[in-house]
């Protein structure tokens, strides 16, 4: 039964490897139409792969959940920013916004910042203001308080990791928390090559695909830290 459950979850790795370079490789080429086929599923294969990493070593389901629920806001957000609305686009931020929610949200219950005092969590929070605010600074007159507010949380997320890390009191896994880092400071940098091609009219050179590759990797490792927290053995994720 073991061996069943372990060669399932190497199969959703694998199937979820593939998916991912297939999509990169038709937003390379310009392929739209494979592109927009595969990227509605990049996000709930890598679910399925963490949610069998989790159940399959009894980890805690409570993050479990918390993990599913962010993945399935962030599909929500990939399959609207297809549709090129501004309408549309400001929905799907507010769906990758309530996922990089659950996602700190579950880094806390992870055990971050487990038996840290109180004004260090002022010291985090002002942190985070002063982190989005630097990031949206360029773009002050094209973009307004949802903007900021997504900004905050989506720095929250690295910084938490980063919290993780130095906590000497920390529940987390360390090496769970500089994946945490590493993947929330992609998904920054993604996002902030979103931003400067459509608030501050600079296209990169294959912008498209490093956004996707920063992307991908940013979700990854996010995912792959929050089920180190759940499942007992870390270094086997």
């Amino acid at each position: 039964m073991k061996n069943r459950i372990f060669n399932i979850r190497v199969a959703l790795f694998v199937d979820y490897m593939v998916l991912a370079a297939i999509h990169l490789y038709a937003v390379s080429k310009g392929y739209v139409t494979l592109a927009h086929w595969t990227k509605p599923f990049l996000m709930p294969m890598l679910g399925l792969y963490c949610l069998s990493v989790i159940f399959q070593r009894q980890g805690n389901r409570y993050l479990a959940l918390l993990l599913s629920i962010a993945l399935l806001f962030h599909t929500a957000g990939d399959i609207l920013l297809m549709f090129g609305s501004d309408v549309l686009f400001l929905v799907g931020m507010g769906c990758f916004m309530a996922g990089n929610f659950l996602y700190l949200f579950a880094i806390l219950k992870g055990g971050a910042v487990e038996r840290l005092p109180v004004w260090t969590g002022v010291i985090y929070a002002v942190s985070v203001c002063v982190a989005a605010w630097l990031v949206m600074s360029r773009f002050a007159d094209k973009v307004g308080i949802l903007h900021f507010v997504y900004a905050a949380i989506l720095l929250s997320v690295p910084m938490a990791g980063f919290v993780g890390i130095f906590n000497p009191f920390s529940e987390m896994p360390k090496k769970g928390s500089a994946a945490i880092a590493g993947g929330g400071l992609c998904f920054v940098l993604s996002d902030y090559m979103i931003a400067m091609g459509k608030f501050g009219g600079l296209s990169l050179p294959d912008g498209g695909l490093w956004i996707m590759i920063f992307y991908i990797v940013a979700q990854s490792l996010i995912c792959k830290g929050i089920t180190m927290a759940a499942v007992p053995h870390e270094d086997e994720v």
